[in-house]
């Protein structure tokens, strides 16, 4: 059925094609160099696309038909009705594109909370994407530069001047973007047994009277490593603090995460992790990693099993660290550690090495000296960078909170401005990023660089609810180690330090950061049994008498008085 509100769309469609076609003439009749070819050949993944319109060549860049090129990638390409622009979408995906006629810069929207592809108000713009040239109808087709939108899905482009050719390298079967990455890591948003996930628990016990860093990762990936050659109460408790509901699960998630992140060509991410046998502890003997245990952390966590000796110990892990991390965490390991006094049967670690560019950097002529107000009210000048855009803002009554991508996009730096003077749970953090709104910004931050180390954080994990794996005189941790015998008689073993240490460096042109986590393992023989649990009915104390099968309490009281 045809409306007048059809004509109207149509007509509008026709006046908007009229007159940018009129400006994009006007453009290629000034300064702008451009001209249709019929010998320009584009293939993907070595077959031949045709268009219906010759692509275009624009300040030597290949123009291609929009829906022709999308279409070929699987996405559906929609006219804007509100707007001149397009819609490109993915049927499988929740991401929508937009590109407007005349603009650099297309958006990403996503849904949060919401339907696919819904335009309601619950989406919101997750990221802009810059293009060296803008859409352009010629007609009434809409041409897009060729390598952007397709590098923007993670294809490769290869022009041959020779040939006159355009090669696209893509999975087309994989191709609907974003959908992987939208996928989280196992257990990010876990919990622990208070209703605090790991991060906000590790995020609760920092200090707060120095500029401190953390990384809740790095130390999540040492523990797990723990988990895998422990048994009983203690990988238990470990796995709840973790919230790892499914160890398996999660080392299959960690394979995939880790080989992922290192692939990342956009920013630099590298995930190592290593065990290291102290072969001194009990020498004369074969103790060593149990096999199992190696090819866990082989298989799952990308990490090498490795013999040191009490000579060399400290200097090969710590070169080992260094290596990891670009040479930003150094020294983490203690000449003495190895000693002939140490404990230390096995050390595990995690090195974490992040090197990103911003996606769009700041101009280093604009920074300059500000004023920073700290903590206790007094004040400091240091470099302020500065920059005005797009970013996605919240606004709260108790925080303010702005992102700030990297290069890939998919990994973005959050920066909280707190309205009240105490912490705040980092959970609201969190639960705030669904509800950041796109504003343009005028942005001023500080340029800086912090390095600090956690010498132990025993203690804060044992707040956390992990206590087992700190005792001695227990077997949870044979899995790990070959033989559970020293000299006839039995072996303990138990964590002996947890410290971390890391680095970060902001700057106009991107952040670097990394962490080192190192797990020392004690371990003793013993042929005595462990000590008895001391339980001393010395002070007030309440007591009950139940009927465990029905759970009818016959008695209670309390004894308060000795009398």
């Amino acid at each position: 059925m045809i409306t007048n509100k059809n004509l109207g769309v149509d007509y509008m469609k026709k006046v908007i094609c009229t007159l940018l076609c009129c400006i994009m003439l006007a453009g290629l009749l000034g300064c702008t160099s451009a001209s249709a070819n019929d010998d320009i050949r584009v293939y993907l993944n070595g077959e031949r696309l045709e268009f219906d319109t010759a692509p275009l060549i624009m300040n030597d860049r290949t123009m291609v038909p929009m829906r022709g090129i999308f279409e070929t990638l699987g996405a559906g390409v929609y006219w804007r009705d509100d707007s001149p622009g397009v819609d490109v979408r993915w049927a499988e995906c929740s991401w929508r594109y937009t590109f407007l006629i005349g603009s650099t810069y297309a958006e990403a929207f996503h849904p949060h909370g919401g339907v696919c592809h819904d335009i309601g108000p619950t989406v919101i713009v997750e990221y802009t994407i810059p293009m060296e040239i803008a859409p352009v109808v010629i007609g009434d087709r809409t041409l897009v530069p060729l390598r952007a939108v397709t590098e923007i899905f993670g294809a490769t482009v290869e022009w041959c001047n020779q040939t006159r050719t355009v090669t696209i390298d893509a999975d087309v079967a994989a191709f609907s973007p974003r959908c992987g990455s939208c996928q989280s890591h196992a257990n990010e948003n876990a919990t622990t047994r208070d209703g605090q996930t790991f991060e906000a628990a590790l995020f609760a016990a920092m200090p707060t009277d120095e500029n401190y860093m953390v990384s809740p990762f790095s130390l999540r990936m040492a523990l797990a490593m723990v988990a895998n050659g422990a048994t009983g109460v203690s990988q238990a408790e470990i796995l709840e603090i973790l919230n790892i509901d499914d160890l398996n699960a999660f080392n299959r998630a960690t394979s995939s995460f880790i080989a992922n992140s290192n692939a990342n060509e956009l920013v630099e991410l590298n995930i190592a992790n290593s065990i290291w046998l102290n072969a001194d502890r009990f020498p004369n003997t074969d103790i060593d990693f149990r096999d199992t245990y190696a090819h866990i952390i082989a298989n799952y966590f990308a990490g090498s099993a490795e013999r040191i000796n009490a000579h060399n110990g400290a200097d090969v892990i710590n070169a080992w660290i260094a290596q990891q991390t670009r040479d930003r965490i150094t020294d983490v390991i203690h000449e003495d550690t190895f000693d002939e006094e140490s404990e230390i049967l096995a050390v595990l670690v995690n090195a974490i090495y992040f090197q990103g560019s911003w996606a769009v950097p700041f101009n280093g002529h604009s920074t300059s000296p500000g004023t920073f107000t700290n903590r206790d009210g007094t004040q400091a000048t240091i470099p302020i960078m500065q920059q005005t855009g797009g970013f996605r803002l919240y606004e709260g009554d108790y925080f303010r909170m702005l992102a700030k991508p990297y290069a890939d996009r998919d990994i973005r730096m959050y920066f909280v401005l707190p309205n009240v003077d105490a912490r705040l749970p980092f959970s609201m953090f969190e639960d705030a990023i669904d509800s950041m709104n796109w504003e343009e910004v005028r942005l001023r931050l500080p340029r800086f660089r912090t390095e600090f180390t956690h010498e132990n954080l025993v203690e804060i994990l044992q707040e956390m609810g992990m206590s087992k794996a700190f005792e001695e005189g227990h077997f949870d941790f044979w899995p790990m180690v070959y033989p559970t015998y020293v000299s006839g008689e039995p072996l303990f073993i138990w964590i002996d330090e947890v410290l971390q240490k890391v680095f970060i460096e902001v700057d106009e042109e991107g952040t670097e950061a990394a962490a080192a986590t190192v797990v020392y393992m004690g371990a003793v023989p013993t042929s005595e049994p462990p000590p008895p649990v001391p339980f001393y009915l010395d002070r007030p104390f309440v007591y009950f008498i139940r009927n465990d099968v029905t759970g009818d309490i016959l008695f209670m009281g309390e004894f308060a008085f000795g009398q």
